[in-house]
């Protein structure tokens, strides 16, 4: 007969060593081991584990085969349920209460190993997580400096070649002004001589001296020569565009009054001849007169002035003495006064294109000066920005290069961290799985002892709750907590309980650390005033995050600022209220301004201040003056002026009104003063007689130019008749009295005579200066000058008389709005008719009595 004790302890030996490798694959519930728990496989786990219970087995099988029959099987099995001896389930019962103790344990050891591992990980990923940011932060960087770089090397060539284009074209420029100012300047010179060879005493050769048009020269209306020895081989010497301009037309003018007084002559063929012979001497002299120019300019001759600055020479004007006079030609008698004052009117005119040009070449070179150093300036910026850039790729390379090895370090590490993790965590699956069977095997065993023995007794074991984790006592850097489970099934006769209760260590990991930021520093500059720019802001960090803390925000801000346009146009202020009307009757104006409130910037515009958006007028005071009229004793109907006005008159001298328009402007400014009401709180009235000068030296004087201070009345023809008074009547008294001088016209100098006068009128009385004039000032541009100036202090009413006078220069000179400053007087012979004083009555004064 078998030996169930003996097949069983053998049978252990046969167990198959795949059960166990099958079993440390994953963690098996109780139920998973007990259901494949057969007697042989519990004999392979205890034995040679429990050697106290190989022990006990080898006795109770001893005690069988000593008997050698079943009865004394059935007496041992009587015996011992008499005599109810508990060794065998009281030693099965301690085992199983030391391999659940061991099995807590080594969950417990197992679980702690876990959490902490996990947490190393998830810091060693954090960290990873971090450097890659770094890295790809690093790579946009990179991205961005490559992309600023190429830009920059892209510009840089750019804006050198645009440079070099300006320079060039600055020097051709230049060089073409300096061309032109220098025989402007010639010229200018060559009047001089001119105007010292036309001396008008009686007997001298330029009283005698003839004019010669020629129809068939020219442009429409002929050129017009001098019969004269000397004049006009100077004239024709000129060289510029401009003197032969001024010249011809001068000339053609004088010319047309001397055939209005005295029909012309044909030119006898003896005068052809005498013509011709000063045309070729004019040839001569122009000719050697370019040679001298030439050996002047030595140095650097125009030919290679114009090599270096690749300019083109500027051709010389068509001469006069181009023209072969014959038999067509006329001949007419020159008024040498008369031709004097012309030729200081071509003196005066070159002067001013020479001051022109000077100006202008003045300005382009600062102007070009100004460009030139705004490139230097972007090259210079954008080599400094190169290398900026530069040093930024070189920084930005540098962390990206590191934090991507420090990322391959930590995944390095996490790696080695996850090897030892999965190798330990197999080695507690494993051991808890051993265990477990370990408890089932015994379990088993003590069923089956209980079989052999005949005993059947009820056996329970203790059965407890799941592990329930109290409160850690520290959320990190190492706590304890109480664990705890209840009896859920009492032991009878089994396994006695566990512990209930446990001390553990818990969050035994670091404390995690939040970034924590600075408060933000101040916006940058915005990086473009207009046109879109970027302002950036930045906070320091103050504690950098680490294990598992909450990482840091943005450190950097930025935000876009300036977006409004480089090229934007000035806003205006709102406008003024309507001012007073200007005029009591006869249609006047009321006034309206408005001023830039913010600048123009960039190529933005900003309207004239005399444009219709910055200054507006209406009509007002449509009807008719006649209200307002005196009676003079000559039957005349006469307005009166009783508005507080500070007028100025200024009366052209000069020799081109002649006698009966200088009687007529006379009788003009009689009316006129007369009809002025003088007080403290009415009209003040100042009057000037302005001609000119009669020699270039005393122009000279007159303009600043000489060294000497003029004298007003001889050198420069400003005679103050009286200074501001309120006595019209005898004011008007004197006008009759005035000798006409008859001499040039230097309008610049008596309106800035006039703006000095103002500055002895009264604070709140109105400022008008009145100027009747007739030709054309010397100098156009000091005139235009000394206009803007007065126009600053008073209002200017411009009264031309004739068909000769400047109406275009006349209508840049008068104040706004223009109708009401610019009354036009056909003839001189209506100077004296009522209606015109009153005329200028009207503009001049709001308030009639």
């Amino acid at each position: 007969m078998r030996r169930p004790w003996l097949a069983l302890f053998w049978a252990v030996l046969w167990a198959n060593e795949a059960c166990a490798t099958m079993m440390r694959m994953k963690l098996h519930s109780k139920q998973e081991i007990m259901a494949n728990m057969t007697l042989q496989r519990a004999m392979h786990v205890v034995f040679g584990s429990k050697p106290e219970l190989t022990a006990l087995l080898q006795e109770h099988l001893a005690q069988g085969l000593q008997s050698g029959a079943r009865g004394k099987v059935a007496r041992l099995r009587a015996q011992q349920k008499q005599s109810a001896d508990p060794t065998a389930s009281s030693l099965l019962n301690g085992m199983l209460q030391d391999t659940q103790a061991k099995l807590d344990n080594e969950v417990e050891k197992c679980g702690t190993y876990h959490e902490s591992s996990q947490v190393e990980m998830d810091e060693i990923r954090q960290d990873i997580a971090s450097y890659n940011s770094g890295a790809a932060e690093a790579r946009g960087n990179v991205l961005k400096a490559q992309t600023e770089i190429s830009m920059m090397q892209d510009k840089m060539p750019e804006v050198d070649a645009t440079l070099k284009s300006h320079k060039a074209q600055c020097a051709e420029q230049a060089a073409s002004m300096k061309q032109e100012l220098d025989l402007v300047t010639s010229d200018l010179g060559v009047m001089v001589k001119v105007l010292d060879k036309t001396t008008c005493k009686a007997g001298s050769a330029a009283s005698a001296a003839a004019l010669v048009q020629c129809s068939h020269c020219g442009n429409d209306g002929g050129l017009v020569m001098l019969q004269h020895s000397e004049l006009q081989p100077l004239l024709s010497q000129l060289q510029s565009s401009v003197a032969h301009g001024y010249v011809q037309h001068h000339l053609m003018k004088t010319y047309n009054e001397a055939v209005a007084r005295d029909p012309p002559v044909m030119l006898t063929q003896d005068g052809v001849t005498r013509q011709i012979a000063l045309v070729k001497k004019g040839h001569h002299l122009r000719a050697r007169r370019r040679q001298r120019q030439r050996r002047h300019h030595r140095r650097q001759s125009p030919e290679e002035m114009f090599a270096e600055a690749k300019v083109e020479r500027i051709p010389e004007a068509n001469m006069p003495v181009d023209c072969v006079p014959n038999a067509k030609c006329t001949l007419g008698a020159a008024n040498c006064e008369r031709l004097r004052d012309r030729f200081l009117l071509v003196h005066a005119g070159i002067e001013d294109r020479m001051s022109e040009l000077s100006s202008n070449l003045g300005t382009l070179e600062t102007s070009c000066l100004a460009a030139k150093q705004n490139y230097v300036m972007q090259l210079q910026n954008l080599g400094e920005r190169l290398r900026e850039e530069n040093v930024r790729l070189a920084e930005a390379t540098t962390e990206q290069v590191e934090a991507e090895a420090s990322g391959h370090l930590k995944a390095q590490q996490h790696q080695s961290v996850d090897k030892a993790y999965q190798s330990t965590m197999k080695e507690c699956c494993d051991s808890q799985n051993d265990l477990r069977a370990e408890s089932c095997a015994l379990e088993k065993i003590r069923g089956e002892l209980e079989k052999l023995n005949g005993l059947s007794a009820y056996i329970t074991d203790c059965e407890v709750s799941e592990w329930q984790d109290g409160e850690c006592s520290a959320p990190c850097r190492g706590g304890t907590q109480t664990k705890s489970r209840s009896i859920l099934v009492h032991p009878v006769k089994g396994m006695a309980c566990p512990p209930l209760t446990m001390q553990e260590s818990c969050n035994t990991h670091e404390c995690p650390v939040d970034c924590r930021l600075d408060d933000w520093e101040g916006w940058t500059a915005c990086s473009a005033e207009c046109g879109g720019g970027v302002r950036e802001r930045s906070r320091s960090v103050l504690a950098s995050p680490s294990h598992g803390g909450d990482p840091c925000d943005e450190k950097t801000e930025a935000e876009a600022c300036n977006p409004e346009s480089c090229d934007k146009d000035c806003e205006l202020h709102d406008w003024t209220e309507w001012g007073a009307c200007s005029k009591a009757c006869w249609q006047g104006s009321q006034r309206r301004e408005r001023g830039p409130a913010e600048p123009a910037q960039g190529t933005g515009t900003c309207p004239e201040e005399t444009s219709d958006a910055r200054m507006q007028f209406q009509v007002c005071n449509v009807g008719s003056c006649s209200k307002y009229y005196h009676r003079t004793l000559d039957q005349h109907n006469l307005l009166k002026c009783g508005s507080k006005v500070d007028l100025v008159v200024l009366l052209d001298g000069s020799g081109s009104l002649g006698a009966d328009g200088w009687a007529q402007s006379k009788k003009l400014v009689t009316n006129l003063i007369s009809s002025l009401q003088g007080g403290e709180e009415e009209v003040k009235v100042a009057l000037q007689l302005f001609s000119g000068p009669s020699t270039t030296e005393n122009y000279k004087k007159c303009t600043g130019g000489g060294g000497d201070t003029p004298k007003l009345k001889e050198d420069c023809g400003i005679q103050w008749v009286k200074h501001f008074t309120s006595d019209t009547a005898a004011v008007a008294k004197e006008v009759e009295g005035l000798a006409w001088p008859a001499a040039s016209t230097l309008t610049s100098m008596a309106l800035a005579e006039a703006e000095a006068e103002l500055t002895y009128g009264r604070e709140d009385a109105s400022s008008i200066v009145v100027v009747i004039t007739d030709g054309q000032p010397m100098s156009h541009t000091r005139t235009l000058q000394a206009a803007e100036l007065l126009k600053r202090k008073a209002r200017i009413i411009w009264v031309p008389v004739g068909s000769d006078a400047p109406m275009d220069l006349i209508r840049e000179l008068a104040s706004l709005p223009k109708k009401e400053n610019m009354i036009h007087i056909k003839s001189f012979s209506q100077l004296s008719q009522p209606l015109w004083a009153n005329t200028i009555i009207s503009h001049a004064c709001p308030k009639l009595v």
